[in-house]
């Protein structure tokens, strides 16, 4: 399967990009980006593919994954049947950290982030202890 390179559209005005979205599935195409994507699933089913790895994801999950992985959220099968009534809701954040967020990784205080992203380049899921806390910063960040 092809890996097709993506440019996340950047607004001049921000260093993190949220995209909210609602519908009929995901996007259904293995890619990668430089920047580290953080999805919020609020709605769907499928098959997470990253890098050389499969897993299941639905509703209410959190995933890190890193810069420039592979990477398909893709949606069930049922979900690209003429007559499906389904639909799927995700909020993503989009940063680099090495862009123009760079210098901040590089202060002191935040260099324990920089080397936690680094050593989990690959990506994970979030533990659902952590789950509703980092869901609701996310929103937050959404609204400001």
């Amino acid at each position: 399967m092809k890996v097709l390179p993506f440019t996340i559209p950047v607004a001049h005005d921000k260093t993190i990009i949220v995209q909210e979205d609602v519908l009929p599935h995901f996007y259904p195409h293995l890619h990668r980006h430089e920047e580290i994507q953080l999805t919020l699933v609020l709605k769907g089913e499928g098959n997470l593919l990253v890098g050389n790895h499969m897993h299941r994801f639905r509703e209410n999950e959190l995933y890190l994954i890193g810069a420039n992985i592979p990477h398909l959220f893709k949606s069930d099968e049922s979900y690209f049947s003429p007559n499906s009534n389904k639909s799927i809701h995700a909020l993503t954040l989009f940063f680099n950290t090495n862009g123009k967020l760079s210098s901040l990784f590089d202060l002191p205080e935040l260099k324990q982030v920089h080397t936690f992203f680094s050593q989990h380049y690959s990506g994970f899921k979030v533990p659902e202890h952590a789950f509703s806390d980092l869901s609701a910063r996310m929103f937050s960040i959404k609204y400001a």
